[in-house]
């Protein structure tokens, strides 16, 4: 197992299954992943694997990323001018490891590129998140755009 803190928001994967099996941190720290809960996944799998797993919040992110020493996040697309597209709240983490000087490691598969800087930022059902209030408009908005320039490395 090697001597590193790990913070993910990652859904089990191919190569997150390879990043875990081939160079285990020597703790991991799981974000929930709402709204559909991807991280309870990782969770379990890395458990399985013998691997220390804290699971908490997406609301906690700020709270653990300082202790760790590498914050590794997936994509659904990568964009042409180096930023991605990924799970609503990958911002708020980037923005979080930049702050306090934590590498921020985007794990992305090479047909997950796309040859332009047009994005698409899909809204689900509001029913999904649960909560329904006369006078509340509820917004379920799944993906965001992450800059560049809060990455700071590439795991392919």
């Amino acid at each position: 197992m090697a001597n590193f803190s790990l913070l993910a928001q990652l859904q089990e994967s191919r190569l997150s299954s390879r990043l875990a099996s081939e160079n285990p941190p020597a703790r991991l720290e799981v974000t929930e992943s709402r709204s559909g809960y991807e991280g309870r996944q990782l969770a379990a799998f890395a458990a399985d694997l013998g691997i220390p797993v804290t699971f908490i919040t997406d609301a906690q992110i700020a709270l653990f990323v300082p202790t760790a020493d590498k914050v590794v996040v997936g994509a659904d697309t990568v964009l042409a001018d180096g930023s991605i597209i990924n799970k609503s709240g990958t911002t708020l983490m980037a923005l979080a490891a930049h702050y306090y000087g934590v590498p921020f490691y985007v794990c992305a598969e090479s047909f997950k590129q796309s040859s332009d800087n047009q994005l698409s930022l899909e809204e689900m059902q509001a029913a999904e998140l649960g909560y329904r209030q006369p006078g509340v408009k509820v917004r379920n908005v799944y993906f965001e755009r992450v800059p560049a320039e809060l990455i700071t490395h590439w795991i392919r």
